[in-house]
This record gives C-alpha cells, sequence and structure tokens, in this order.
C-alpha cells in the first residue's frame, strides 16, 4: 500500500510504523494473537503523544501572547461506552422472576 501513496504520504506513513517500532516491547508483551491489533493501538499512542505536545504548546503560545483560552469541543451526541459484563449482575438473578 506504502508504494500506491503520495510521497508526502509516504512519509506520514513511515512515522506510523516507526512509532509502532518504538514501541515493539509493549506489543510484545501483550502477546496478542493478531499483531495488527498491538501496531494500531502503538500507533494510535503515538499521534496521541503528539497531539497532547501540540496542545501543551498551543497553551503556552496562547500564555505568552496573552490570548483567551479558547471554548471547549462540544461533542454534537455525548459518547457512553458501554463495558460488556463478564459476570452477571448481582440483580440479574431478581430480574428472571418476573
Amino acid at each position: 500500500m506504502r508504494r500506491a501513496l503520495r510521497q508526502e504520504d509516504q512519509l506520514e506513513w513511515d512515522r506510523l510504523f516507526e512509532t509502532a517500532r518504538l514501541h515493539i516491547q509493549a506489543g510484545m508483551y501483550a502477546a496478542a494473537p493478531e499483531p495488527k491489533e498491538s501496531i494500531y493501538l502503538t500507533m494510535l499512542l503515538g499521534l496521541s503523544k503528539r497531539v497532547s505536545a501540540l496542545e501543551a504548546e498551543n497553551k503556552a503560545l496562547r500564555a505568552q501572547l496573552q490570548l483567551p483560552e479558547p471554548a471547549p469541543v462540544q461533542l454534537p451526541v455525548p459518547i457512553t461506552f458501554n463495558q460488556p459484563r463478564l459476570l452477571p449482575a448481582e440483580n440479574d438473578d431478581e430480574d428472571d422472576d418476573h
């Protein structure tokens, strides 16, 4: 796939995989049956770290220039994450009786 990308996109592609290589120890420790998951997660970790660094730099520059803080980003719909339950809840037995 890399060869099909434009040259500037190939550079970003290489950066993403370099991030994955930097965290290969964590991926090996996880020993996931599908190694792609570890690669993708470490790529996301690297991107998240870059975003955090840019946010910190932006905040420092705003303070230096005495600019007001930007309004927080409002998501159009609240996001909730439902964790799958591994064990039944204590009151699940009561619900079965009804």
